[in-house]
């Protein structure tokens, strides 16, 4: 039983706001993107926006040693940490990594960590510029990522709480494709070729940065990366926004090998919240930018709608119009464990 008086009853976003609250002051409520974003965002001269934002993963709660090896940590940590500036538009361009060692630890491990990092940080075009590395009880790797957005390209920095109603939603790729990944790494089956396709969406994701920089060039002003759950990720928009989210399952895509492998059913509720780390983007805006978006590449599909009622809630329908609840509506770092 968990003691009453933990933080993990908190929960994540909570905590999160109370900790803003408690610092006061001494919050940098004055820049253009305070904190509660995907990134923070400030004026850097009169020509380019500084955006950043930091990422943390860790053993035990992020990823365990039979379902990812150091290679696919220092992969992940990169991506997880640029796909933030990738939903605020921004083109990333250093990173600072900070990594925490156990005692167990070995010198293959380290190499292989670094590969990781190397070869994620080339898929995304970024440099590292600095870190710091220490020893604890546990290994954690935590990555700053640093972009920019240059003003002369006269688009606007695309955040959480500019949803408007009577706009559509969209959703890059194949939601529920990386919990696809690790149910068959749990399962240990299904590692023929369909397999380790899902498998490599799990452990090497890749950030959906050019997308991003689109979608903000096309005059697209709301969106967020897909981390914790499409119905929770969902949710931090229309909070933000205070505007109701209107989903349908039936325009939710499936991919082809998680459908075959898994069943609608099972990657449905993936996509929905029991999944997540997809790194894709949602997009939220008018119908004809967003199909503009699409590509053979990179598909981008629309799912739902924004609506006026039911302000900070999102609601999913099945192919009958009747509401769906889906086990789970996401992640919470803090409760889920």
């Amino acid at each position: 039983m968990k003691d009453q008086n933990s933080f993990s009853n908190v929960g994540e976003f909570t905590l999160i706001n109370r900790i803003i609250e408690q610092l006061g002051s001494h919050v940098a409520k004055d820049i253009l993107v305070p904190p509660g974003d995907d990134a923070a965002a400030w004026i850097n001269s009169k020509d380019s926006l500084t955006v950043a934002t930091v990422d943390t993963l860790t053993e035990g709660v992020h990823w365990r040693p039979d379902t990812m090896d150091f290679y696919d940590v220092g992969w992940r940590a990169v991506t997880a940490s640029v796909s933030d500036l990738a939903a605020m538009g921004a083109t990333p361009t250093y990173l600072l990594i900070a990594i925490t060692l156990d005692s167990n630890i070995t010198e293959q491990n380290i190499s292989m960590l670094t590969e990781g990092i190397a070869q994620s940080s080339a898929v995304h075009n970024v440099k590292i510029a600095g870190g710091d590395i220490t020893r604890a009880h546990t290994n954690m790797i935590s990555v700053t990522a640093i972009g920019q957005i240059l003003q002369d390209n006269h688009y606007p920095i695309m955040r959480r709480n500019t949803a408007e109603p009577d706009e559509l939603i969209a959703i890059s790729g194949y939601p529920g494709t990386s919990g696809a990944g690790l149910v068959i790494i749990e399962d240990s089956q299904n590692e023929d070729e369909l397999g380790i396709e899902l498998i490599t969406r799990h452990r090497q994701p890749v950030a959906r940065i050019q997308l991003g920089t689109n979608a903000a060039k096309a005059g697209i002003k709301c969106a967020i990366d897909l981390s914790d759950g499409l119905v929770q990720d969902l949710e931090h928009i229309a909070k933000a926004s205070n505007i109701g989210i209107e989903i349908d399952t039936e325009k939710i895509p499936l991919h082809d090998t998680a459908y075959t492998l898994l069943g609608r059913e099972k990657i449905l509720d993936l996509a929905l919240g029991q999944g997540g780390e997809d790194f894709e983007l949602i997009l939220i805006g008018k119908d004809e930018i967003l199909r503009s978006l699409n590509t053979m590449e990179l598909p981008v599909t629309l799912i739902g709608k924004t609506v006026s009622h039911h302000p900070g809630q999102v609601k999913v329908y099945d192919s009958s119009g009747k509401e769906y609840e889906p086990p789970q509506r996401g992640w919470d770092h803090l409760r889920n464990d």
